[in-house]
């Protein structure tokens, strides 16, 4: 009890009053004890994951319940903290800061190396200091990622046997930029895979400039009254142009009807556009990244990308 008669049981029964909580990759016993722990400090607890959800408890960056979070439409909404985090408040009665008891970005994933060379110390320790396991070896079952520098040896041909995603360095650098880790398909090294072109490396440096400046910007109304829709999935990562057009207050249509903006991979023009009064504006990405990045809604003109009918063009950059 302190000086003011409150008991530090009264005190923690509504430390979470405003918290919704479910939990993943958890022993039974483990989430009963934080189920109890939460309920008793107030919180609402969930088996399932909502968008209500406002707290994700996993001790791992694995499971259905953790890839949907770090996607849209939740991405950005819910907090994944370590169940650490949950019983320091009921032991201290205090609500402490999410911040400090994040699950770290690679948390319970297994990861090999093969291809690097003299770089691969260097890549171990990225891997490590994310919350990763770096393994040596291969092994079925338990290795659940190969960071590949080319698509040929022992490893990457045991990796596609066994089904072990092989992905590019580029996979490890965006997940640490973006803090969160990264879907895995966007980055497949493939047999077939052709050198990177310089438009591919610009397009890959935009995304990940986009999400560096994302995730480290203030909420904005830059894209308020935007309703946009992405003509292509591949332009980058839809999971930037979603959190980005929401902390904008901008949206993202699945369907080009009633919309304000269609957006266009850069260096692509749309030939069978015809411009008129009250038609969209048809821009490339690089508008919502510029925007994004000067946290000031760019003029659409300049990054205009269509033909107006009568054979001239909008500018470009």
């Amino acid at each position: 009890m302190n000086v003011n008669g409150i008991t530090q049981t009264s005190r923690r029964s509504t430390l979470m009053s405003s918290v919704i909580i479910s939990s993943t990759g958890l022993t039974k016993g483990e989430r009963e004890e934080i189920s109890a722990m939460a309920q008793s400090m107030g919180a609402t607890y969930h088996q399932v994951l909502t968008h209500q959800t406002t707290h994700l408890i996993c001790s791992t960056a694995k499971g259905l319940k953790y890839e949907a979070a770090v996607r849209p439409p939740l991405l950005g909404c819910v907090k994944l903290v370590i169940p650490e985090y949950v019983r320091l408040c009921y032991d201290t009665a205090t609500r402490l800061d999410e911040a400090r008891y994040l699950t770290p970005i690679l948390a319970g994933i297994r990861v090999s190396i093969s291809g690097f060379g003299s770089g691969r110390d260097a890549l171990r320790d990225l891997v490590v200091s994310a919350g990763g396991t770096y393994s040596p070896s291969l092994n079925e079952g338990s290795t659940d990622i190969l960071i590949a520098c080319q698509p040929r040896g022992a490893k990457y041909s045991a990796a596609v046997a066994w089904k072990i995603p092989c992905v590019t360095r580029q996979w490890l650098d965006d997940s640490l930029a973006s803090s969160r880790k990264v879907n895995v398909s966007v980055y497949v090294l493939k047999q077939d895979s052709k050198p990177e072109s310089k438009k591919e490396y610009k397009r890959k440096f935009d995304e990940c400039d986009i999400t560096h400046h994302l995730y480290n910007a203030c909420d904005s109304k830059i894209f308020d009254n935007v309703i946009a829709f992405i003509y292509e999935s591949s332009v980058m990562d839809a999971s930037s142009f979603d959190i980005t057009l929401s902390r904008g207050q901008g949206t993202r249509s699945p369907v080009a009807a009633a919309v304000t903006h269609i957006i266009i991979p850069t260096d692509r023009e749309e030939q069978y556009c015809t411009w008129h009064t009250g038609s969209p504006h048809i821009v490339q990405a690089t508008w919502i990244t510029r925007s994004a990045i000067s946290h000031m809604r760019q003029a659409e003109p300049t990054f205009a990308a269509m033909n107006l009918g009568d054979g001239t063009q909008r500018s470009r950059r």
